[in-house]
């Protein structure tokens, strides 16, 4: 018997892990995709509908409608047409009892509208307007915003303690304004006076906050005061809530309280709370096919998306990668110095968005007054009249002035000195440096008008700390105004741990913070339950969580029509493909025919689809005479030596055919594995060739 080999390098091949042998080359690639937003890419419900093909519920041609509606208009800015959307992003409202997501589908058209929109015949993007935003009544200080005569309404919610009292009292638990000496312990609140006659009537602590907050319990206050969650003392024993007034909400005197989805709490002091109704977009851009192997693990050094639309009215209209928030990514922040105590103090002239000026040295960190973190060993209970620190203000010692200043601009790229303006009418207001400008990318937002947080009625004026009301010259982001948003994906609250920073964090859910699927009950009925399966599926906000980058926008808010084009991601990665074993049969190839007595040649082709070279393995080759009983007539072995990633052999067996058991012809059936130990796919280690073998 002879043996032969040839060999062919396959060119392309798609390489999974890493063989026994030499590690595959670490690499360094660029990947980008651009996507062009459409009414495709509408979504519909909390199941990952769209009404495009790339939903996990695809075509569902009912979201949008595009004939025989009544609301059917052509806008008259841009002449698009805009087609009315029925979604379950909206919500059913009662005064004084809350809200409920509406039905899925319920055919009323209600939810805002959408069009393409054309450049010279050809789509470049996507119309969106809002539907009006649905409110309800509640009782003070439930509310989330605060309406008096003639319908005028402010926003009466905050995350900050400092900034809620900030507004309804002059008492500061973190000094920084009305006190003497807000550095000085124990501080002494401010006097009031009496504008009669100039004399001291108390002092600012006469008007602090009442902090107890009791249990409201199916519309009805209870005598259960708020506590610390046993089982996390960082946030109050309540139940997420962002929808009812009748449970899972605590109120006193002076402000009430929920928790959101995020565990964070919310700080409520209004008589009345908005509810928009979203338009929610999923766009799916395709991720390198490399990141989708078993265990591939690529660094991701640079990613950044970067969006083209209309600037918006609306600093909530939201870009969620993954459908993922994101609280490192804050733009630029006031500048400030540090003492030796660790106190952060302004640096620079400027003014609060109520109009309050801060003059140099404001306190923005109080870290002397600070209440300190719940969740430390050493955390000491706050002093009789203090608050309980739920909110980070009150944790890390920030006061009303760091979260109020206008010197700031949460959509600024830091990475630009442009962005940051001086006032040269300002004798203070320092040069800006790259310390001051190191805070954070921008915030994960359509680039809108305002500031939103704590100043969300406020436009961003062109020239920092400009004393309040601005221009219209003096605005940085007019509504309407083609612009561009890039963000970095990678920026995170803590640097470096942001899940996106590894290829995992964008192909299994379970590798980032959204691993959310569905388990039971039907999704808009109300008895849906998710939970962190680890897997890809829906999210809990009801996106398409997939093995492709999948992003969401959420858009609220915009009566005016505005638009979104294209959203190009730009991705910079590196690393060395994961570690596999696969040696693959492809095929045994026999001559079309042969005689008793003739020696032939049988090819068995072996492929590396690993990523190395696979240094030894075993080649089998048996064959069996089928027409009498399955006789085998031969079994040869031979060492697979040296065979690179990528490439394909052929080796060949010389084999005389033997006469069969009972005179006359028989048919042949080859059967060939490869074995190569590790070998991690072994269901394409066996293939089978067959010959019919006649008399002469």
């Amino acid at each position: 018997m002879k043996t032969r080999y040839s060999k062919t390098v396959l060119a392309g091949a798609i390489v999974v892990t890493m063989c026994a042998g030499l590690s595959p080359p670490a690499f360094a690639e660029t990947y980008i995709r651009t996507h062009t937003f459409s009414m495709d890419d509408v979504s519909g419900g909390f199941n990952g509908s769209t009404y495009g093909p790339d939903g996990l519920v695809p075509n569902v041609t009912e979201i949008i409608c595009t004939s025989g509606c009544d609301n059917i208009y052509t806008d008259s800015k841009s002449g698009t047409t805009m087609y009315p959307v029925d979604s379950q992003f909206g919500f059913l409202v009662e005064d004084f009892v809350g809200a409920a997501p509406k039905p899925y589908l319920d055919g009323e058209y209600l939810e805002g509208h959408v069009g393409t929109v054309f450049d010279s015949g050809t789509p470049v993007g996507l119309a969106v307007s809002n539907a009006k935003t649905d409110k309800f009544k509640v009782k003070y200080p439930q509310g989330t915003w605060c309406a008096g005569l003639g319908s005028n309404s402010v926003k009466c919610e905050t995350e900050h303690y400092s900034v809620l009292e900030h507004v309804l009292t002059c008492n500061e638990t973190l000094p920084y304004y009305y006190v003497e000496n807000p550095l000085s312990f124990p501080t002494q609140q401010a006097p009031l006076i009496d504008p009669a006659d100039g004399s001291t009537v108390g002092t600012c602590a006469t008007g602090a906050l009442d902090d107890t907050l009791y249990h409201i319990v199916d519309g009805l206050l209870t005598g259960t005061v708020v506590a610390p969650d046993l089982s996390d003392p960082t946030v109050p024993n309540l139940v997420t809530n962002e929808a009812s007034v009748l449970n899972n909400i605590a109120v006193g005197p002076d402000y009430g309280m929920t928790k959101k989805d995020d565990g964070k709490v919310l700080y409520r002091f209004g008589n009345f709370v908005k509810k928009p109704n979203d338009i929610r977009l999923y766009a799916k851009i395709p991720l390198p096919d490399e990141w989708k192997v078993p265990g591939a693990d690529y660094t991701v050094t640079s990613a950044k998306l970067i969006v083209d639309h209309l600037i918006t009215n609306n600093p909530n209209d939201q870009l969620r990668p993954e459908d993922m928030e994101n609280e490192g990514a804050i733009g630029r922040k006031p500048t400030y110095t540090v003492d030796g105590s660790g106190n952060w103090l302004s640096n620079r002239l400027c003014y609060e968005g109520d109009g309050d000026e801060i003059p140099l040295g404001t306190v923005f960190k109080n870290a002397e007054a600070a209440l300190g973190d719940p969740s430390d060993p050493a955390f000491v209970q706050p002093a009789a009249g203090l608050p309980y620190p739920y909110s980070s203000d009150l944790v890390g010692g920030f006061t009303n002035g760091w979260y109020t200043s206008t010197d700031r601009d949460p959509f600024a790229n830091v990475d630009s000195v442009d962005l940051y303006t001086t006032d040269s009418t300002n004798p203070a207001d320092p040069a800006p440096n790259a310390g001051d400008l190191a805070n954070g990318g921008p915030r994960w937002r359509l680039k809108p008008n305002k500031f939103g947080q704590d100043l969300p009625g406020l436009e961003i004026p062109i020239s920092a700390c400009s004393p309040v009301p601005y221009s219209s010259a003096n605005i940085r982001y007019p509504v309407g105004v083609y612009t561009q948003t890039t963000i970095n994906l990678l920026d995170w609250a803590v640097p470096g741990e942001s899940p996106l920073a590894s290829s995992k964090g964008w192909v299994n859910s379970a590798d980032n913070i959204q691993n959310y699927t569905l388990v039971s009950g039907t999704v808009g009925a109300g008895d849906e339950v998710f939970e962190n399966t680890g897997e890809n599926g829906v999210s809990i906000n009801g996106a398409p969580l997939t093995d492709d980058f999948d992003l969401l926008v959420y858009i609220k808010g915009d009566r005016k029509a505005t638009a979104i084009y294209t959203a190009k991601l730009e991705v910079e990665y590196e690393g060395a493909p994961p570690a596999v074993i696969d040696a693959a049969l492809v095929d045994v190839v026999p001559p079309a025919s042969a005689v008793i007595g003739q020696e032939i040649q049988v090819g068995v082709t072996v492929e590396n689809k690993g990523t190395t070279d696979i240094a030894t393995g075993k080649v089998t080759l048996i064959g069996f005479d089928k027409t009498n009983g399955w006789v085998r007539i031969t079994t040869q072995h031979l060492d697979l030596i040296n065979l690179d990633s990528g490439e394909s052999r052929t080796l060949t067996y010389d084999l005389l055919l033997p006469e069969a058991a009972q005179p006359g012809g028989y048919d042949v059936v080859f059967w060939s594995r490869v074995l190569v130990e590790g070998d991690s796919v072994p269901d394409n280690n066996i293939s089978h060739g067959y010959l019919t073998v006649t008399v002469d």
